[in-house]
């Protein structure tokens, strides 16, 4: 409904592009540091493979410990510490 009458929530990052109220928009993460870039394509992995119904148990409480990290720079670091 949304879709096509075009009313979307405010915290919508697609109603906040057009609606540009000057507060900054994280930009998406960029990894430089090695590690963190291969933690970071190991957690999108597991996200992946949970979206799929793949997962096992593990992954999926893995991955579950993370919903409330809203950053992808702390989701990867938490990611790191949890696999050393």
């Amino acid at each position: 409904m949304g879709r096509y009458a075009g009313h979307r929530p405010h915290e919508n990052p697609y109603y906040r592009e057009r609606h540009h109220d000057g507060t900054e928009v994280p930009l998406p993460a960029n990894f430089t540091d090695s590690a963190n870039a291969a933690a970071a394509l190991a957690l999108g992995r597991g996200e992946r493979a949970l979206t799929l119904h793949t997962a096992s148990p593990e992954l999926a409480a893995e991955v579950a410990a993370l919903h409330n990290v809203r950053r992808e720079e702390d989701r990867v670091r938490q990611w790191r510490i949890s696999h050393g």
